[in-house]
């Protein structure tokens, strides 16, 4: 369940897994005067006639160069909401921009948020949110790729790895299914609000009682073990058979519709160029469709301190830092470290024509600008997290 990965933020190995990237300033400047395509107008060299290697490496280093840019925003701009309403000094992230306005608007929000919860109980929820890897992407980029006439075009589809698909099931669902809105039929374990029965202890209300044990009546909140009745998130159903209104999370007995991956992509059943290969798999997950989760906060402070306006800022942001975290996190690190590797190799290739050279050298130098924004964001984004859901002492 999500909230359970959430209270388990800080055992993640996102931080000591960040080897250092070196900053990479004017990283624009010196990109465009390379290569004149490689911008998010020119698609970045997506019409260019050059090395297949280069021209999926430009796509995958271009759409992680916006995905990084928007990330250290995003980040950057909830931990200074955050820092404000927790009485931190504005002065520090004034005119800073990229990675550096992240770590000093996350470091003081850190800080002063670190003090405001201090002996506070922290109540809070968490429902939905998600990333969706478009597979028909990732097999149009696959196409691409120099395959030298080895492959045909069924084996170029992407594919996910086993259990890992989701999308609209028009059969039985075999695993879980999330509401897509409102609620959904549940026998089984709820990541969310469950309405119904709740076979342990509901942490919520009970027959209209607040509670946080066993529940004989109707629960309404987070329950522990089985609920019978309806889930606000996601429900891995007791039965592993059933027919899901929402979206299905595993297997579906008929082909999927409109179908994503959540985990990784398996390689072609074909001779493919691996540089290539993993430059569209870096691409797609790039660009990944994440929907930020719903929480609900309640901070009750021991003085009687009314933090009222501090759980709803906490609302609004920690679920930036859930995205960046549990549902991008280690494997989009992970990713932005394989393409700055891979974008080595393809600007060292000898046989290189001046043009490709110059536009993988421009990449190469997004690509690590890109990886540093992405690391700093996730990092931080793991830090106030913690802090922000009273696992700080965990880190």
């Amino acid at each position: 369940m999500k909230r359970k990965m959430l209270l388990r933020l800080a055992a993640l190995p996102f931080i000591a897994a960040m080897g250092a990237v070196p900053a990479v300033s004017g990283c624009d400047i010196v990109s465009s005067a390379a290569c004149p395509d490689f911008n998010a107008s020119a698609n970045f060299g997506a019409n260019l006639d050059i090395d297949a290697d280069v021209k999926t490496f430009m796509q995958a280093a271009g759409n992680f160069q916006v995905l990084g840019e928007a990330m250290v925003q995003e980040v950057g701009d909830a931990c200074a909401k955050i820092a404000v309403a927790a009485g931190g000094d504005k002065s520090l992230w004034d005119g800073k921009t990229g990675s550096e306005y992240v770590k000093a608007a996350c470091t003081e929000a850190d800080a002063k948020l670190a003090a405001a919860l201090d002996g506070v109980t922290i109540v809070f929820t968490i429902e939905g949110g998600q990333c969706k890897v478009s597979l028909q992407a990732t097999a149009e980029c696959n196409a691409s790729c120099d395959v030298s006439g080895k492959c045909t075009p069924g084996q170029l589809q992407a594919k996910c790895e086993p259990g890992k698909l989701a999308g609209k099931c028009e059969a039985e669902c075999k695993g879980s299914c999330s509401a897509d809105a409102g609620s959904i039929q549940c026998t089984g374990s709820c990541d969310a609000q469950c309405t119904g029965t709740c076979a342990g202890n509901c942490n919520g209300r009970c027959d209209g009682a607040a509670s946080s044990g066993p529940c004989g009546g109707m629960c309404e909140g987070q329950c522990d073990t089985e609920c019978t009745g309806t889930c606000s998130g996601r429900c891995t159903y007791t039965d592993p058979s059933v027919v899901c209104s929402g979206t299905c999370h595993g297997d579906c007995t008929v082909d999927y519709k409109a179908p994503y991956c959540e985990g990784e992509f398996q390689p072609p059943e074909c001779d493919i160029d691996a540089e290539c290969q993993a430059n569209c798999e870096a691409s797609a997950t790039a660009q990944a469709e994440c929907t930020p989760p719903t929480m609900g906060y309640a901070l009750t402070s021991p003085n009687g301190t009314d933090l009222t306006a501090l759980a709803q800022v906490l609302e609004e942001t920690v679920p930036v830092f859930v995205v960046n975290t549990i549902d991008r996190g280690q494997g989009l690190v992970a990713a932005a470290d394989a393409l700055v590797t891979s974008g080595d190799k393809i600007a060292g290739k000898a046989d290189l024509a001046v043009d490709a050279a110059a536009c993988a050298g421009a990449a190469a130098l997004a690509a690590a600008d890109a990886a540093l924004n992405i690391k700093v964001s996730v990092q931080f984004s793991l830090s106030v997290s913690a802090t922000a859901t009273g696992q700080a002492s965990a880190k």
